[in-house]
């Protein structure tokens, strides 16, 4: 429980700072493929950093949920590792899928479906209500969908959307 808050902490303590510095830190911290080799550390520091209020508080509420009884299940080393393992991946992806942009990507998604995806694994018949569908599913037919859409949105570039850091990060959860 202490290492889920504290994550959300340390998230809404950066985009605050990114608030005061008028933006400058999205494109300082964030995952740029084209600047991954001389500035590797944002492969990390992009994790922490959100586009805005919508994106921030979708991730947070996202990890609140799901993180704090996964902590539980798998204490707070491995879920930690998981978290950290899954965003990392995420970029790696993003990275190559999108070699050469300079398109910065920010967010903790990738490693928010990581928390997702090994959820699902762990406990596959547990319930959840999905935006739009507002009717319960079971997990296993959750991450289905997540899978699905995340591959239609990466396939039709759909928004402005880390589909790639999704995907790299929930196949990361399902391993772990």
């Amino acid at each position: 429980m202490y290492v889920t808050l504290t994550l959300i902490a340390l998230n809404v303590l950066v985009f605050f700072l990114t608030i005061l510095s008028e933006g400058e830190l999205i494109y300082s911290l964030g995952f740029s493929p084209a600047r991954f080799f001389s500035e590797p550390w944002t492969i990390i520091t992009s994790m922490f950093v959100h586009a805005g209020f919508t994106h921030l508080f979708v991730n947070m509420l996202t990890l609140l949920f799901f993180g704090i009884p996964l902590e539980k299940m798998i204490g707070k080393t491995r879920f930690l590792l998981l978290y950290f393992l899954s965003g990392i991946f995420g970029n790696i992806l993003y990275f190559i899928l999108y070699y050469g942009s300079d398109i910065v990507g920010v967010g903790a998604s990738g490693a928010i479906f990581g928390v997702l995806g090994a959820f699902a694994v762990i406990r596959p018949s547990d319930y959840i209500i999905m935006f739009p569908i507002f009717i319960p599913i079971p997990l296993s037919l959750a991450l289905i969908l997540w899978i699905a859409l995340n591959v239609f949105g990466l396939l039709f570039q759909i928004g402005n959307i880390g589909y790639a850091a999704h995907l790299g990060g929930l196949f990361v959860g399902v391993m772990l």
